[in-house]
């Protein structure tokens, strides 16, 4: 199952990520979040970071009672059959269309670097919501960084 965006890229932003693939310990853009803790979390449990970047521009995704999104557990399923790049890349490419990317590599990166492309999706999350017009966030809170409207559809 595929995710439905629609494009919602500025006038004159996208085109690049916000940070390189491999730059996970440097600046996120939010003061409350510690880049190395976050690759380190993507490292440990790549299932929870995951999650928490789809519940960052998806309105829709549910979380469990212990505020688990549920597309932790998808991912974690997929991971155990080895298929979470596929739920991963089509994330990653709904992050990418919708900051008006034109890099391709999201298979690659989600087999190959996993860790690293979840922290690149989170920051560029963060990067684009506090760098565009409110009408064209991606249903992210820049201050909070929780989802405040819009969705997606099925991812996995």
């Amino acid at each position: 199952r595929g995710a439905v965006c629609t494009p919602m890229q500025a006038p004159g932003f996208g085109g690049k990520w916000a940070t390189g693939i491999y730059d996970v310990l440097g600046v996120t853009g939010d003061a409350n979040l510690d880049a190395s803790k976050l690759f380190l979390s993507a490292v440990c449990c790549p299932c929870l970071v995951h999650g928490q970047n789809v519940m960052m521009i998806d309105s829709e995704e549910r979380a469990d009672c212990f505020g688990v999104p549920d597309a932790s557990f998808r991912y974690g399923v997929l991971q155990l059959m080895c298929c979470a790049w596929y739920s991963h890349s089509e994330f990653r490419g709904v992050v990418r269309r919708q900051s008006g990317i034109d890099d391709d590599n999201d298979i690659f990166n989600a087999c190959c670097c996993s860790p690293c492309a979840l922290v690149q999706e989170r920051k560029q999350i963060i990067h684009h919501s506090n760098n565009v017009p409110d009408q064209q966030k991606m249903g992210v809170d820049p201050i909070r960084h929780t989802r405040t409207g819009g969705s997606l559809t099925d991812i996995v």
